[in-house]
């Protein structure tokens, strides 16, 4: 028996699917439903399943929210959606299965078998992760950082600048709050929006909506709208200044 869960926030689907796997899936053990990321992480945590059924969209995150915050190449993952413009191009991989509502329960069937095989490939996962930003997905501004408390909803407007301490990054939002985030940067910035971030250095990011102007002193420097100077290093100067002129 193959433990697994669903993570979905629509009750009619949640239940379709349940019936789908209860009626048709005799290898499969369900062992829970969430609807949201604090519920979808504690379930993760305590079941620990071999499959999951992931929505795109969940009742205050996406699901590229829940793959951030959990080691996902541990369990095989099967996408859901209502939006065939949010996941077709991403789910050319193949790889990958999903479920595009409504689904039936041949779609079901075929989903389990492949997420089933040997050869199931948990990297194309990452390659979704990176290549999908969860902010454009759903249209919600928020992503999920973890600390040493547990996993935080931060405003992405809200981000002034991230600073890389090792493995480790300082997440400063508007009044002055600095966050201690247990990622490193790379892992961040991958979170980011393209549109308002920047790299501006191999240890800061900084949002240029919170920019007040650029300064050639010391080579480069971002003074930020809280009076911060945030380095520009040389080789990304030019393409920091074409940026904010965009």
């Amino acid at each position: 028996m193959l433990r697994t869960i669903i993570l979905e926030d629509e009750l009619s689907a949640q239940q379709l699917l349940t019936n789908i796997l209860n009626e048709y899936c005799p290898s499969i053990q369900l062992v829970g439903k969430a609807g949201s990321l604090d519920a979808a992480l504690s379930l993760i945590e305590q079941e620990n399943p071999e499959i999951i059924f992931l929505d795109i969209e969940l009742e205050d995150c996406t699901s590229f929210d829940i793959l951030n915050a959990i080691d996902y190449s541990a369990f095989k993952i099967i996408f859901t959606t209502a939006h065939e413009e949010h996941a077709l191009k991403a789910f050319k991989f193949e790889a990958v299965d999903y479920l595009l509502k409504p689904y039936t329960p041949k779609d079901v069937i075929y989903a389990l078998n492949k997420a089933k095989k040997n050869n199931y490939d948990a990297s194309i996962i990452e390659k979704l992760v990176h290549n999908l930003n969860p902010t454009k997905i759903a249209n919600k501004p928020k992503i999920a950082l973890s600390n040493a408390n547990g996993l935080v909803m931060v405003e992405v407007n809200n981000i002034v600048r991230i600073e890389a301490d090792r493995s480790y990054c300082y997440v400063y939002e508007e009044g002055q709050k600095k966050m201690m985030v247990s990622k490193p940067m790379i892992e961040i910035e991958k979170m980011l929006p393209t549109e308002i971030f920047f790299r501006s250095h191999d240890s800061h990011i900084i949002n240029i909506d919170h920019l007040r102007k650029f300064s050639y002193e010391d080579g480069g420097l971002a003074v930020l709208n809280d009076g911060t100077q945030v380095p520009v290093s040389r080789r990304r100067k030019q393409e920091f200044l074409e940026f904010i002129k965009r």
